[in-house]
C-alpha cells in the first residue's frame, strides 16, 4: 500500500499566506505583548537609549564571531 505524500488538486487554495500568517491574531498579540514588555523595561529601569546606541555603534563585531 503506498501513500501519496504529494501535494494534492487544488490545494494551493487552502494554504494561508505568509502575509495572512503575520497578520493573524496570535501573531498581532504576541508581537503586542513583546513592545509592551519593551517599553516597560524601559521606562521602568531608566535604559539611556543614547548611550546605549553609542555602545552598540562602538562595539567590536569580531568578538561575536
Amino acid at each position: 500500500m503506498a501513500y501519496d505524500m504529494g501535494p494534492q488538486e487544488g490545494a494551493e487554495g487552502n494554504t494561508p499566506s505568509v502575509l495572512r500568517r503575520i497578520i493573524s491574531l496570535p501573531a498581532m498579540v504576541s508581537l503586542v505583548l513583546a513592545v509592551l514588555f519593551l517599553v516597560f523595561m524601559i521606562t521602568r529601569f531608566d535604559v539611556d537609549l543614547g548611550e546605549m546606541w553609542e555602545r552598540v555603534k562602538n562595539a567590536n563585531p569580531w568578538y561575536l564571531a
